[in-house]
């Protein structure tokens, strides 16, 4: 090589790609801001109520709370930010089959065990809401019941059935695999179809993309790809998006929480707290929480989903039998009570039902997804090896059982 052309070469600076940043597996700011989520809903169905549940206008019991905690309905859109930044974020270097796994082991057990309660409560006292029938209590405990118009056993399942169509959207991009680029195009494809499907008035399209809430998922995720790979232009444009859009969004939010409270919520109100919703995830994102580790803001976050399931058919339960039917009612020692046992029993179900048996339905699902996938000789050869017996003519070969008990092999993580 010639001095000039090394000279060249050392004049040429060679560009340093910046290497993302190794993700974490739990992050307990956001397990608090899960828990504050789930609070404000709490707080919304026991205070900002007016279906009765206190036999009269809980504005009249709780003056100066009720209008506050009127806006605890909103706490479903912060529920919504933070799954789009989690998804993302758990969903990263998985294939599909092991996406699918964890998504049904992280929804089910808890749910079933609510929708269960929920239903004997019922039973219990016909006067707290009406008792699904067997057929629907079946369907019910599949989570699809939605989409056949069956009745919920609890009036808050309604934004699971949303959650299930953000899994079902983003396994398009596990399927895939997940990427930078990819998940950078489903977010602007979504966006682009959230803005343009109103126009078309089509019950599908609304119900496949969900552009009442699709910000907030598009959000958590734009944010997630903030931590992972650092900002950029790119990605403070999609998230400066997503606001916007959501305050298209709250508006009508607002005003339909004004409709079922009493309370005179604004527009202003909403904006705000949507706003320090955005704020508190973006601070997450950009390690300004990172401080926030303390053990006990993990452990609310695992009582948030069964505590959100429950809160309404217990502690409101609660709260109808006994202020109802007491002399001489204390408005806030039944509201403690309501919400201790409420957190009571989200407890029970995340130690004695979450906790044992998530893992092993994970499990399950994954070696049945993993049997799906292998041919039927090497399947007979399995159970063979498996079981010390021969399966019919076939004989199991020791190639037969390395394919059979090594892993299939990881889809490509890079484009």
């Amino acid at each position: 090589m010639s001095s000039d052309t090394v000279a060249v070469a050392k004049a040429v600076p060679i560009p340093v790609v910046e290497a993302p940043k190794a993700p974490r597996n739990r992050m307990a700011a956001l397990d608090g801001m899960r828990f504050i989520a789930a609070s404000a809903v709490l707080a919304y169905h026991y205070l900002g109520d007016t279906e009765g549940i206190w036999g009269r206008d809980a504005g009249k019991i709780f003056p100066s709370e009720h209008h506050a905690t009127s806006y605890g309905f909103l706490g479903v859109e912060f529920f919504f930010l933070i799954s789009g930044f989690v998804i993302c974020m758990s969903s990263w270097g998985k294939g599909l089959g092991s996406f699918f796994a964890s998504r049904v082991s992280r929804l089910y057990p808890a749910y079933w065990a609510a929708v269960t309660l929920t239903t004997l409560i019922f039973v219990w006292n016909p006067a707290a809401g009406s008792p699904l029938r067997l057929d629907d209590y079946f369907s019910n405990m599949t989570m699809l019941h939605f989409s056949f118009g069956v009745a919920s056993a609890s009036g808050v399942y309604w934004t699971l059935w949303l959650e299930l169509r953000f899994y079902l959207l983003f396994a398009l991009v596990v399927w895939r695999g997940v990427t930078y680029r990819r998940v950078v195009a489903f977010c602007l494809l979504w966006t682009a179809a959230s803005v343009l499907v109103p126009s078309f008035n089509s019950p599908i399209l609304h119900g496949i993309i969900q552009e009442d809430y699709s910000p907030y998922f598009i959000g958590g995720i734009t944010m997630y790809l903030m931590h992972r790979y650092r900002p950029n232009p790119l990605l403070w444009l999609m998230l400066g998006t997503q606001w916007v859009l959501a305050q298209h969004q709250v508006a009508a939010r607002v005003v339909e929480g004004s409709r079922l409270t009493g309370a005179h919520l604004s527009w202003n109100g909403g904006v705000i707290l949507v706003t320090v919703f955005f704020l508190a995830v973006l601070a997450v994102a950009l390690g300004w929480l990172d401080w926030a580790n303390w053990r006990w803001l993990t452990v609310l976050g695992t009582l948030t989903y069964p505590l959100y399931l429950v809160h309404s058919a217990v502690g409101q339960e609660i709260i109808k039998v006994w202020y109802r039917k007491a002399h001489h009612p204390n408005a806030w020692v039944i509201l403690a009570v309501a919400t201790a046992a409420s957190l009571a029993v989200a407890w029970l179900i995340q130690r004695f039902i979450e906790k044992p048996f998530g893992p092993r339905l994970r499990k399950a699902v994954q070696r049945s997804l993993k049997e799906i996938n292998l041919p039927e000789p090497a399947l007979r050869a399995a159970k063979a090896a498996k079981s010390g017996t021969s399966a019919g003519t076939s004989v199991a070969t020791p190639a037969d059982v390395v394919e059979v008990l090594s892993p299939p092999a990881p889809r490509g993580a890079t484009d």
